[in-house]
C-alpha cells in the first residue's frame, strides 16, 4: 500500500509539472523585452550663407573736354566753303537735314549753333564749323567718333584736340602731316620728320 501511494504522489506531481509547461498563460519569470524607443535623428545645424562682399566698381574716367584753343578755328587761308561741301554725300535738301542731324546729335547742339534763326545767314562760328566738316569730309572720320557732347571728347577727340593746338602753332592744316582718307593712320613726309623730331625733342 506505501509503495501504491508514492506512485500515485510522484504522478501527480509529474502532472502539475506538465500543466504549468503547457498552460500558455502561466506566468514566468523570463522579462518581456521591452520595444526600445528610436533616438530621433539629429537635426542638422544651417550653416549661415555669407554675404559676398561687394567688389566697389572703379569710377568711370570723365570725359576729356574741350579748351578755348579747340573750339577756335584754325588760322590757315583756304576756301573753306567748298571744302566744307564735300561732307555732304547728297545734293538734295532733306538728305542734307538728315545728314546735318548726325552732327547737332553728335554735339548734342541744336541747329542753330550755326544757323542763325530762321535759317537766314550763319553764327560766329561758321568758320570752324566749316574746318571741322571739311576735316571729317577729308580724313574719313564722323563727327561722333571725336565729339560725345557740347564740350566732352572721345578718345580720338582728346587726340585731335592735341593735333588741333599744333594747327594753331604750326599754321597748316591736318593734311599737312596726315594722308586724306588714311584716318589719321598715314603721314605724310613731312608728317613723319615733324614726328622724328619730336622724338629727337624727348629724347
Amino acid at each position: 500500500m506505501r509503495s501504491l501511494f508514492w506512485i500515485i504522489a510522484t504522478l501527480a506531481v509529474c502532472l502539475t509539472a506538465l500543466h504549468a509547461v503547457a498552460d500558455p498563460y502561466t506566468p514566468t519569470s523570463t522579462p518581456v523585452p521591452t520595444k526600445t524607443e528610436a533616438t530621433p535623428p539629429s537635426t542638422p545645424t544651417a550653416t549661415p550663407a555669407t554675404t559676398p562682399t561687394a567688389t566697389p566698381k572703379p569710377k568711370d574716367k570723365p570725359a576729356p573736354l574741350m579748351d578755348d584753343q579747340t573750339v577756335q578755328p584754325a588760322p590757315v587761308e583756304s576756301n573753306w566753303h567748298a571744302r566744307a561741301e564735300k561732307w555732304f554725300k547728297s545734293a538734295d535738301k532733306k538728305e542734307r537735314r538728315k545728314e546735318m542731324r548726325a552732327a547737332t546729335k553728335a554735339l548734342k547742339q541744336s541747329c542753330f549753333y550755326c544757323h542763325a534763326k530762321g535759317f537766314k545767314g550763319y553764327q560766329d562760328n561758321l568758320l570752324i564749323s566749316q574746318q571741322m566738316m571739311a576735316l571729317s569730309a577729308e580724313h574719313g572720320v564722323a563727327c561722333n567718333e571725336c565729339h560725345a557732347g557740347k564740350r566732352e571728347l572721345t578718345e580720338l577727340g582728346e587726340t585731335a584736340q592735341h593735333m588741333w593746338k599744333l594747327v594753331h602753332k604750326k599754321k597748316v592744316f591736318c593734311e599737312h602731316c596726315h594722308t586724306p582718307q588714311t584716318r589719321f593712320a598715314e603721314l605724310t613726309e613731312a608728317g613723319k620728320i615733324f614726328k622724328a623730331e619730336g622724338q629727337k625733342a624727348q629724347d
